[in-house]
């Protein structure tokens, strides 16, 4: 039986993008991916939340904390772990300190933050067949950057063969440490991005995205929702912006991932 870890990359300390959701409850994010995740069908051998320190006091802070903590330890029967560290890297470094702590317990990792929503049933299941069709160990992601290769939307799944080549070349999955994260939040930002792929590719593996087979959507940071691409309704939609979700205050995750059309036009009214 193939083994798939859902990684997701949480945060409670201060975001780029301002989402008066998030503001008011540090745990917006948290409750959506438990919200939807009790509701979709998949065959996840695990759910790993892991979460970047802040170095925070603040109350709102101490508050997703608490939730964090009190995680369940299973959601729709699936196993849930929790691991966590100081803030190195930003998601790139919980996507490798994952791979560190399971190494080959997972056939296939998929990579997530914590401000995206999995929409579509058995999205473990469609992303694991679009990985394979790559016919070789590497990272499959939403959408790459044509010009240089890099995963330019990093949402995506790894194999463990591949995870494991680029650990044997540079000892870790790439990531970005600048002395002060706050003054240099855009070069660890895009250069842990760019390097994501680059590690793979570098390290001997394929870096391919699904933008053919899958509709990928974007919110930017004047708070645009658009699809790279365009949206084809042909296409399905595995996830979505938490911001889109809770700005419309539409959480049925079955008419979601059922609907393109509804969702269209729920989207743009």
């Amino acid at each position: 039986m193939t083994k798939v870890a859902l990684i997701i990359a949480c945060w409670g300390g201060h975001r780029r993008v301002k989402d008066t959701y998030y503001e008011a409850d540090r745990a917006a994010y948290l409750k959506l991916q438990l919200d939807y995740l009790s509701k979709l069908d998949h065959s996840l051998s695990a759910i790993v939340f892991a979460n970047n320190l802040a170095e925070c006091q603040s109350k709102r802070y101490k508050g997703y904390l608490s939730f964090y903590n009190d995680i369940p330890t299973e959601i729709n029967g699936c196993p849930v772990k929790k691991i966590q560290q100081p803030n190195r890297g930003m998601s790139y470094g919980l996507f490798s300190l994952a791979c560190e702590t399971y190494k080959d317990e997972f056939d296939y990792y998929i990579f997530m933050e914590d401000d995206v929503v999995l929409i579509r049933d058995n999205f473990d299941r469609d992303l694991v067949s679009q990985h394979k069709r790559m016919g070789q160990p590497g990272f499959l992601c939403a959408y790459m950057d044509p010009m240089d290769g890099h995963a330019a939307v990093s949402f995506g799944i790894a194999d463990y063969t591949g995870i494991a080549k680029v650990f044997d070349y540079m000892g870790r999955l790439p990531f970005e440490i600048r002395e002060s994260l706050a003054q240099n939040y855009g070069a660890n930002e895009s250069q842990g991005q760019v390097g994501l792929g680059h590690g793979f590719r570098n390290s001997g593996c394929r870096v391919y995205d699904f933008i053919h087979f899958f509709n990928v959507p974007f919110y930017d940071s004047q708070r645009n929702l658009f699809f790279v691409k365009g949206r084809n309704k042909d296409k399905p939609t595995i996830f979505m912006p938490s911001q889109v979700m809770h700005e419309r205050d539409f959480k049925d995750a079955k008419v979601l991932s059922l609907s393109t059309q509804e969702r269209d036009s729920f989207i743009k009214n």
